[in-house]
């Protein structure tokens, strides 16, 4: 009985060790996809924000939808171009323009 309970216990830290391990290389892999993901949103930004001020006023932010790579990317988000001004207002907190942050 003891040497099953040792088997047993065993078992059950390899186990636990093993599901600890996938948790740390999902953890890793989120954090690796986020990381590119907000590469990503600052290549955007920067691609968006024409006059360089760090700023995306309205109209710079509106002219990035006639962009095909940018219009493609927001449609896989499903927004489409009437839905500009809704998405630039729920953006916004309210200034008027769109900081990296915001965005």
């Amino acid at each position: 009985v003891v040497f099953m309970n040792l088997v047993t216990a065993v078992i059950v830290d390899n186990a636990l060790s093993s599901t600890q391990q996938d948790e740390a290389s999902v953890l890793m892999v989120h954090e690796h996809q986020s990381k590119k993901l907000f590469r990503q949103f600052q290549r955007e930004f920067a691609s968006m924000d024409v006059d360089n001020d760090g700023l995306l006023c309205f109209s710079e932010f509106m002219a990035a939808f006639m962009k095909p790579e940018v219009a493609q990317h927001l449609s896989l988000l499903n927004f489409k171009p009437s839905d500009v001004q809704m998405l630039f207002d729920l953006l916004d907190e309210g200034d008027g323009v769109l900081t990296i942050d915001e965005f």
